[in-house]
């Protein structure tokens, strides 16, 4: 893809995509127009992981970044490589001074990027979480989640919120931080927690994947 100057942006959004077809156009919409165009002070990309997806979702992918070219970053990943190895690669390759991932599943509110910009760029967290307070899910995954979650607060890691998070904001030095004390297998929560910055929690209720 076309390659970008290194001068630094505001904010960097990762979204890692597998299997995500049927959302990924709408994901873009409600982020270009409920968060980028909502902040005209800052400046922004929008970075797209394709990890291995073989639904037709790179396809889509290539049709937006024709679209927004100045707007969109798009990382092709050679095969399925995990959630947490496509958040890296697009940390990697981010120019923000802050970075957040997302969802390509629309569970998560896109319009909270608001409130965690907010949080970083006025009250200086390097660190917002937004915490699973609630799930749109069927009771199975609210139960084996919470137990997981449960176990990892209580003998690793005690800021842990009981419901975890994937929904995060990270300030460029925390990112610079993680990538390199990266292991082969690692759990990317835990890194954030453990790098020790100022954090804000932010509660929301994770919505029902539509698709995908």
């Amino acid at each position: 893809m076309k390659s970008k100057s290194k001068e630094l942006i505001d904010y960097s959004i990762v979204i890692p995509v597998y299997q995500n077809k049927g959302s990924i156009e709408e994901t873009f919409e409600l982020l270009k127009n409920n968060v980028i165009e909502r902040n005209p002070q800052y400046s922004a990309e929008i970075i797209f992981v394709d990890d291995g997806s073989s639904d037709g979702s790179l396809q889509v992918l290539i049709k937006l970044y024709k679209n927004y070219p100045e707007l969109i970053v798009l990382i092709k990943l050679t095969r399925n490589f995990g959630t947490y190895p496509a958040i890296i690669a697009g940390y990697e390759r981010a120019k923000g001074k802050c970075v957040i991932n997302i969802s390509a599943d629309l569970q998560d509110p896109p319009e909270l990027i608001n409130e965690m910009l907010q949080s970083h760029f006025v009250n200086n967290n390097n660190i917002v979480i937004c915490t699973r307070e609630s799930r749109d899910e069927n009771i199975f995954r609210r139960i084996t989640s919470k137990f997981f979650y449960g176990v990892i607060k209580k003998l690793c890691f005690p800021n842990m919120p009981i419901g975890g998070f994937d929904f995060i904001l990270i300030s460029d030095k925390v990112k610079n931080k993680i990538i390199n004390n990266l292991e082969a297998d690692f759990f990317l929560q835990g890194k954030i927690l453990w790098t020790g910055y100022d954090t804000q929690f932010i509660p929301y209720k994770r919505r029902r994947r539509k698709t995908g």
